[in-house]
């Protein structure tokens, strides 16, 4: 390894691990930016953890902590969620969910809801309680370096209306945060964020 910085470690162990790059949509164009997704450190940006359908494929998620939404909403209903921010991925001492998985009926992909970070700081441009969607495949079979995720959605949790992700919709209703005082400066903390979740 030539870098000598945590995330060039967690980025080429994560590729021994089965890991592929973290892409992202473009919101305008609808391009792929390979390894553009700034909430994983399978991306090329500073991160402060691997995305959410990483961490379930790795094993480094509970079921429990999981909730799939499809028998709530793909007959015309909808769901809330209330979700914590994956932060590091500490066990949750509140029964908080870490994430809403949806899986697309159509073509078996997987869509995974969750809030990378409880607050902004300075290793990526993710902003506290920003809600991210990502797609994966189930992975079933993978080998070597295959089990990429790319980043379809993301919007801050104080926008008040429904976006489109990509088969499902999804509205933030609530969020639960706290101010600190650090470095001379007053930073929010999040610690829960609310979702409507339908089709």
């Amino acid at each position: 390894m030539k870098g000598n910085l945590f995330r060039d470690y967690a980025h080429e162990a994560g590729h021994v691990l089965g890991l592929a790059h973290g892409d992202r949509r473009a919101p305008v164009t609808g391009k792929h930016d390979t390894s553009g997704d700034t909430s994983t450190y399978m991306g090329i940006s500073p991160s402060g953890n691997y995305s959410l359908p990483q961490l379930h494929w790795l094993g480094w998620t509970t079921k429990e902590e999981l909730v799939q939404v499809n028998s709530a909403i793909d007959n015309g209903g909808s769901i809330d969620v209330t979700l914590r921010p994956m932060g590091t991925n500490a066990d949750s001492t509140g029964g908080l969910l870490l994430g809403a998985v949806w899986e697309d009926p159509s073509t078996g992909r997987r869509l995974f809801i969750s809030v990378p970070k409880p607050r902004t700081n300075n290793s990526n441009q993710i902003e506290g309680g920003t809600v991210f969607v990502h797609r994966s495949a189930k992975g079933v079979g993978c080998t070597g370096a295959c089990m990429g995720a790319l980043q379809m959605a993301w919007f801050s949790v104080k926008s008040n209306t429904e976006h489109d992700a990509f088969g499902i919709f999804i509205k933030p209703v609530s969020y639960t945060s706290r101010f600190i005082q650090e470095g001379g400066q007053r930073i929010e903390v999040f610690t829960s964020v609310t979702l409507r979740i339908r089709r």
